[in-house]
């Protein structure tokens, strides 16, 4: 991970450590902006929303979860999460009430109710091996859990604090969680507070054990007293209660004034959460002449002096601290970290240097990863609103191939595409992506019909037409966004005998627990040849076709982790180039349901039911016709089937559909813009099969089925590649799309693999 958004997630820890949980959330927010495709990170602001009982907002994570990133582990534990903190906290409370009594049978037997899939790898895992550990045979499965939710979050110190808490619970594991303590103190992202809490709910838990004569009630060594010697002031925050043993300790007065300074250094910190500032530098004062070798002490004060507008009382600070404690590899830490947070990066690396390179521990490590950068056109630290715009820079870009059936020379197609994203990143909270695409389109140059069913051509059949051939031509458009409004600009291919100017805008708002857009678009009909580039006409060389599409959508969905209902009204005028002008109206309804969730992903089911109506029947390719699949009406009932997961580094979605459709198309002249034409092709010899210039109603009902099947890997440290084959099989509609797609970082930015795959996108496929 580059450096910039390694400090972001490092920041939102420190800052929630801090009690600024609004900074912790903005740092997660930009994150998320530079990297959408980490689950994980979009689960961590839930889980902060959670804890800050902000329910609205962890549901909006919650759905970002479930329409991005379906079948992945944040996913399925950020539900049990929400879930345990809002509709099921009751029965958490009901569990927790039935270990206060000790029915430990029925209260396993609600906790397997609750949580029938096991334990969540999140901080609801924590809660659930919390509870686990009050069984009297938990307490070693716990262990085993919370030491598995450190190896799965190696960088969060929660996890760290939560397994010290359980360890210090028991007296034959007390030293070792004790040991796991001290190595947290030397954090910038654990406060006093936090390890207060953990020792106070250790002592707790313990006592209550005691009590109940669960475990050898002999007592643990202390790990830090909780109870202040007699001689502290008694203006001292309050602290927990301990075990009798732990208060007869007799202590050294140095261990005395290192106990003060603990405490002291707490209520600093939760002063300085009250916004008492003055309060908060007096405590960490006394606190650094207490123990003025502590250097995280020193570290904190030194912060206070530069945020009062001192920051070479606090430069001089740490520097006297490290001269006093040479080689001490926690002073030259702290003066590092000091020195990075006024970004005096040569100052840094220089204090940073002075800790042996074999020594240095992961935080230390990630502190060097980030001076290496800084100063240089990729350091964004100083500037955070910036860290989101370089992280989120990178090329998306692949190869497609279209193959679809129809008549040779005319509607048959075999497409290349070469898209291009460019993906920018994002400034003053808009990112903004450029498409450049190239696009070739052949209809191949064989017609098997004397008089093709082509523009004018029936009407000049000593012509000889000798197909449509190939068109080549380049895209390019322009996407604009925020968090709920979108917009883009672009044209369709210039070199096309038809070009035009398409775009869109989109207002996304969130009402409630549904997630609404309400767009309005001009866009591109692809469908063919003629609808796309727009041809010359062989007969009259007039220009005709380039058909675009233009209306508002209204959309509206319902997520949840077990299923989600979706659906979409729109209608649309679609105009071209010497075309009849025709318009739609269309609706979508469609739901699913997952049935399973495992270590090979998620498996759903569901239903989509799909209505058009098109004025008029521009299917064809004639003089005035649009050549796009144009019913006056369409219904299908499609029953999809759909696999998305991540295993061994593989991102795959494979997707089947059943569809049973029923559709009618009326009859329509073969030259509908031009009466005089019409009227003389009634005079001509007419292609095979008719008796008049004029194509007949049809009515079909038929069954047809489709296949996606997409998957992406990573491929070293600066490249993702990926491929999509997606295939149709009806009566009429017979193509078969292959794509081989790549995605690699800017200068500043990162790539990684996304859940479900995400394949490049052409302009035209917006």
């Amino acid at each position: 991970m580059p450096a910039p958004l390694h400090t972001l997630l490092h920041s939102a820890l420190a800052w929630e450590a801090r009690d600024r949980d609004d900074l912790a959330r903005s740092a997660l927010e930009k994150f998320i902006a530079a990297r959408p495709d980490r689950a994980d990170v979009l689960e961590q602001l839930g889980e902060l929303q959670l804890r800050n009982r902000d329910f609205a907002a962890a549901r909006t994570v919650l759905r970002t979860l479930q329409t991005a990133h379906r079948g992945s582990e944040s996913l399925h534990s950020f539900s049990i999460a929400v879930r345990l903190a809002t509709t099921d906290r009751l029965k958490v409370a009901s569990i927790r009430r039935m270990l206060d009594l000790q029915h430990w049978s029925q209260a396993r037997s609600q906790l397997q109710a609750l949580l029938p899939e096991g334990p969540p790898s999140g901080v609801a895992g924590m809660d659930y091996y919390g509870l686990l550990s009050r069984f009297p045979d938990g307490w070693d499965a716990a262990r085993r859990g919370y030491e598995a939710l450190v190896g799965r979050h190696p960088d969060d110190p929660r996890y760290r604090l939560a397994l010290a808490r359980h360890l210090l619970s028991r007296a034959d594991t007390a030293a070792a969680g004790q040991r796991l303590l001290e190595t947290l103190r030397r954090r910038d992202d654990v406060s006093p507070r936090m390890l207060a809490d953990a020792l106070a709910a250790a002592a707790k838990i313990r006592n209550t054990r005691v009590a109940r004569n669960t475990v050898d009630p002999a007592p643990a060594p202390p790990a830090l007293p909780l109870e202040l010697p007699s001689d502290t002031p008694e203006t001292l925050p309050a602290q927990a209660n301990t075990t009798p043993a732990a208060t007869a300790v007799d202590l050294s007065l140095a261990e005395r004034d290192r106990l003060r300074a603990i405490t002291l250094d707490e209520r600093a910190a939760q002063r300085l959460a009250q916004g008492d500032e003055a309060g908060a530098l007096a405590d960490l004062q006394q606190a650094h002449d207490l123990n003025a070798q502590d250097p995280w002490i020193a570290l904190r004060l030194a912060r206070r002096y530069a945020a009062g507008g001192a920051p070479d009382k606090g430069r001089s600070l740490m520097q006297g601290l490290a001269t006093a404690a040479q080689g001490d590899a926690d002073t030259h830490f702290a003066q590092a970290l000091y020195l990075e947070s006024r970004s005096e990066w040569e100052a840094a690396r220089l204090a940073l240097s002075q800790i042996a390179a074999n020594t240095l521990t992961d935080t230390m490590q990630a502190l060097a990863e980030r001076l290496a950068v800084a100063g240089s056109t990729l350091e964004l630290e100083s500037q955070p609103a910036l860290v989101a715009q370089a992280a989120s820079r990178y090329l998306s870009t692949g190869y497609e191939l279209l193959d679809k059936p129809g008549s040779p020379g005319i509607s048959s197609l075999t497409a290349w595409k070469w898209p291009v994203e460019w993906h920018l990143g994002q400034h003053a909270g808009m990112s903004m992506v450029l498409h450049t695409d190239v696009v070739r389109l052949d209809a191949g140059h064989t017609v098997t019909s004397a008089t093709p069913l082509l523009g004018t051509a029936p009407l000049v059949p000593v012509l000889g037409y000798p197909g449509i051939g190939a068109l080549t031509g380049l895209s390019l458009g322009v996407d604009l966004s925020t968090s709920t409004l979108a917009a883009d600009l672009g044209a369709t291919p210039t070199g096309f005998p038809v070009t035009n100017l398409v775009g869109g805008i989109r207002y996304s708002p969130t009402i409630g627990p549904v997630d609404v857009s309400i767009g309005l678009s001009r866009r591109a009909v692809t469908g063919s040849i003629l609808s796309y580039a727009g041809l010359i006409d062989p007969g009259s060389g007039r220009t005709w076709g380039g058909v675009v599409q233009t209306g508002p959508t209204v959309q509206a969905g319902y997520y949840r982790q077990e299923g989600s209902l979706q659906g979409a009204l729109s209608v649309a005028q679609l105009t071209g180039k010497h075309v009849l002008d025709n318009s739609y109206v269309g609706a979508r309804l469609a739901g699913d349901r997952r049935l399973i969730a495992g270590s090979l992903g998620a498996l759903y089911a569901g239903a989509v039911v799909t209505y058009w109506s098109y004025a008029e029947n521009l299917l064809n390719d004639t003089y005035g016709s649009g050549g796009y699949y144009s019913p006056q009406s369409y219904l299908s009932v499609a029953l999809p089937l759909e696999v998305v997961g991540l295993k061994a580094g593989f991102s795959y979605r494979v997707r089947a559909s059943l569809n049973r459709t029923s559709s009618h198309q009326k009859s329509m002249d073969f030259y509908p813009t031009d009466s005089a034409l019409q009227a003389l092709a009634a005079t001509k010899p007419l292609p095979g099969g008719y008796s008049s210039p004029i194509f007949p109603a049809s009515r079909t009902t038929e069954t047809s089925y489709s296949l996606t099947a997409a998957l992406e890997h990573t491929v070293g440290p600066d490249l993702v590649m990926g491929a999509v084959l997606t295939v149709d099989r009806a009566s009429y509609y017979r193509p078969t799309t292959l794509m081989l797609y790549v995605r690699i970082p800017l200068p500043g930015s990162t790539v990684s693999v996304a859940t479900p795959p995400r394949p490049t996108r052409s302009y035209a496929e917006r």
